[in-house]
């Protein structure tokens, strides 16, 4: 019976994948107040040799014989929290340093640490999960940010490089079944289990996996042409196809190249229903939900980069000419379209880095006039 590595279909990703489940199984071995019991894949990695990344949840649990421990942990850091963070500044000083790596500090520094009563094994094993962020962007001036998702994330990309990886962590805290956890819904196929490790996986079971995910597109399809998709990304998408009373030119041009894939989209949709899903082969459905999730995608990059331009625009020709010609050194951009196309191009990826790619940004600026504006 095959596993996951004969039906992925981006062989250039099964490496990463292969790494993961190592880098797992090591963490595994480890003494952490977690547990990782299953690795799940989803997404265009079992569909498409195109496949960029590979989405991938992570089932944690907690482990209760830690838990006491973990607790005291964390309660020492909170009790000392000022005290880490003068260290930090000590540190700071003494390295010449405008930025910390908090990684590095923790080794610098865990004789004084040790002193403040954080044990040496919660040192070296547990602190490097945390960041200095964690310790000063929070809402409660006494608080240390310990949420377990984030912190299991990092402890899993410590070892490996995570850039192919879209990484999401389900957390079971004592073992139950998180409320309103977003990555349980989206349909993913089990590849890895803490007891049998990599799993066999029947024709039967994969194609299940691809119907409920036709499914799961077929709803998001749907609220995008009904325009009642609440996901933050779609926003400027449904904007621009709800709201026809904005003609700036920009829009106007976004605006039409939307409509046109939303066309697409109920096209799709339209001939999709009319398929005997009894019948369908695993490639078949493997084609048709590669095509509804890549219209989908494009509606909403195109929405993105429409408000990323839009900003940018009145950014460079709003403001005062000095401006421009900053911006332009900044980006060393020797043409306005040049400057823009680079400007919303750092913009988008940075705020939306597992969404959109520069190489998306220049196809939609190609696609809607803009590289010759």
């Amino acid at each position: 019976m095959p596993t996951v590595f004969d039906l992925i279909k981006a062989q250039k990703l099964k490496g990463k994948i292969e790494e993961l489940i190592e880098v797992v199984e090591d963490v595994n071995r480890d003494y952490l107040p977690f547990e990782i019991r299953e690795i799940h894949l989803s997404g265009s990695v079992l569909r498409t040799p195109e496949a960029r990344d590979v989405d991938t949840t992570i089932h944690a649990f907690e482990v209760k014989e830690v838990r006491g421990e973990w607790q005291d942990f964390v309660r020492v850091l909170r009790e000392n929290k000022w005290k880490i963070l003068k260290l930090v500044d000590k540190y700071r000083e003494e390295m010449y340093l405008k930025r910390i790596n908090f990684r590095d500090f923790i080794y610098e520094y865990a004789d004084e640490l040790v002193n403040l009563g954080i044990k040496q094994p919660w040192i070296y094993k547990w602190l490097p999960m945390f960041r200095l962020e964690d310790f000063t962007n929070v809402a409660v001036p006494y608080d240390v940010r310990d949420f377990m998702p984030t912190l299991i994330q990092r402890r899993i990309c410590s070892q490996m490089h995570c850039g192919s990886l879209e990484l999401h962590v389900v957390y079971y805290p004592e073992g139950q079944r998180p409320d309103n956890e977003f990555f349980l819904g989206i349909p993913s196929i089990s590849i890895w289990n803490y007891k049998k490790g990599i799993l066999e996986i029947s024709e039967e079971t994969f194609k299940e996996y691809l119907l409920k995910e036709f499914q799961r597109l077929t709803e998001l399809s749907q609220m995008i042409l009904n325009g009642n998709i609440d996901i933050f990304a779609y926003m400027p998408a449904r904007y621009l196809m709800e709201n026809h009373e904005d003609n700036f030119f920009l829009t106007k041009l976004f605006r039409e190249a939307i409509l046109s894939e939303v066309e697409n989209l109920k096209g799709l949709i339209k001939s999709y229903t009319k398929i005997d899903l009894d019948q369908i082969t695993i490639e078949e459905l493997q084609d048709i939900n590669s095509k509804l999730r890549k219209s989908q995608k494009h509606i909403e990059h195109l929405g993105i980069v429409w408000e990323a331009t839009v900003n940018a625009w009145d950014e460079v020709m709003g403001g005062a000419p000095v401006h421009a010609l900053r911006l332009s050194e900044k980006y060393r951009s020797r043409t306005l379209e040049e400057l823009i196309f680079r400007v919303v191009s750092r913009r988008v990826t940075s705020s939306y880095p597992r969404v959109i790619k520069t190489k998306d940004v220049k196809k939609i600026f190609n696609e809607i006039g803009l590289m010759s504006m």
